[in-house]
């Protein structure tokens, strides 16, 4: 899969110098290599991205030097359908050197997977700033505000009162969890 990528990298910069050559010269033989050479490093490029689907068995996206292939890969194949189907011949000198750089860059980026770490749910996200205060402090104004409004404010409506109690409970057992006097079941 590496070989097919530096191949389609080293077909990507030569269709790049060719579109650079046609924007200067204006000759229309150096737009059509371009596209030539452009189209020919698409097709290894997506052979490479066909491998390395069968090797990993789900789209090679997993790090940053698959996922800026696949945005190479992507991108080249945009504007080929967008030449093929506007005759825009301009484009390519943009493009292409676009493109080959994306790839190039890709190169350079080390290609091992890294291990997926676990996120944390949005409300231990929400309420992470509390464990990094002392144990017994109390909570800062707004915070202690808008937790005392959840026990003195009801809505009229019966189910806006279950969310609003439940949301009250969950909140309080989320603030309340890291203090070493009281450990409170979950709801």
């Amino acid at each position: 899969m590496e070989i097919l990528v530096s191949i389609a990298c080293a077909l990507y910069l030569l269709s790049a110098v060719s579109y650079l050559i046609f924007l200067f010269k204006s000759r229309a033989r150096y737009q059509r290599w371009g596209t030539r050479l452009l189209l020919s490093g698409f097709l290894v490029h997506s052979a490479a991205l066909v491998l390395g689907f069968v090797q990993a068995r789900h789209i090679p996206v997993r790090n940053l030097y698959e996922t800026l292939s696949f945005a190479a890969w992507a991108l080249a194949g945009g504007f080929l359908v967008v030449q093929h189907k506007f005759k825009i011949k301009l484009l390519g000198a943009w493009a292409a050197p676009l493109v080959a750089l994306i790839v190039a860059v890709a190169t350079l980026i080390p290609r091992e997977p890294v291990a997926a770490q676990p996120i944390s749910t949005v409300s231990g996200l929400f309420f992470m700033w509390r464990r990094f205060l002392p144990a017994r402090r109390p909570l800062p104004w707004p915070a202690a505000s808008a937790f005392s409004t959840c026990s003195r404010r009801m809505p009229s409506n019966p189910s806006a009162t279950a969310i609003f109690t439940n949301t009250c409970r969950h909140w309080n057992y989320w603030i309340q969890r890291d203090t070493p006097a009281q450990q409170p079941t979950p709801p």
